[in-house]
């Protein structure tokens, strides 16, 4: 397995993959050329971790190309499947507006290519063209809904297949009652 390789930011190649990107269609060419000036990419190959759960920094990402795996680590254990992001998607937004670490671990599902930002270059962004910045936080919170309704969704099916109180009746009837087991003349709930 390769290691992950910084991507070269030719501008016109960049330009025309983020035109394809839903956050930036209606970007003029003036603020996407700028918002190129403020990004970094990167490549990783398929199974690669690209964010560590845990870990601090406050980088914002854009998949190009390519998918990611978003897995969640339960009880130091396995990392259980949370999501699967595609080209055109961002990941990290919390780390823009909060001081807070990773809440999931990041791979390379297949081979992506990724640009991000920094939170300081971002907001310097977002100050000097309010307009593209409008845009650019409009996306994140639509992004954040979504992933927000996934969640819920997900959780809704999970209760759905929860014990129901029907289930716990049927299983007390199954087991004696703790009268049945110590009697019940020795119960401390007889009076």
């Amino acid at each position: 397995m390769k290691a992950m390789k910084h991507l070269d930011l030719d501008h016109s190649s960049i330009f025309s993959e983020l035109r394809r990107v839903d956050m930036f269609q209606y970007f003029t060419d003036q603020e996407l050329g700028a918002f190129i000036d403020i990004c970094d990419g990167r490549e990783y190959d398929t199974g690669e971790r690209i964010l560590e759960q845990g870990s601090m920094d406050h980088e914002l990402y854009i998949i190009l190309h390519g998918s990611v795996d978003i897995r969640k680590r339960a009880g130091g254990k396995t990392d259980i499947p949370v999501s699967v992001l595609n080209a055109g998607d961002v990941f990290g937004e919390a780390s823009i507006f909060l001081d807070v670490a990773r809440t999931a671990n990041v791979s390379a599902k297949k081979p992506v290519r990724l640009l991000f930002t920094t939170r300081e270059k971002l907001f310097a962004y977002c100050n000097e063209k309010p307009h593209a910045g409008l845009k650019i936080f409009s996306h994140i919170i639509y992004s954040l809904l979504n992933k927000l309704s996934a969640a819920g969704a997900e959780l809704a099916r999970e209760r759905e297949t929860m014990v129901t109180d029907e289930d716990m009746d049927r299983l007390k009837e199954m087991f004696p009652s703790l009268d049945q087991l110590i009697g019940e003349e020795h119960s401390p709930f007889s009076e």
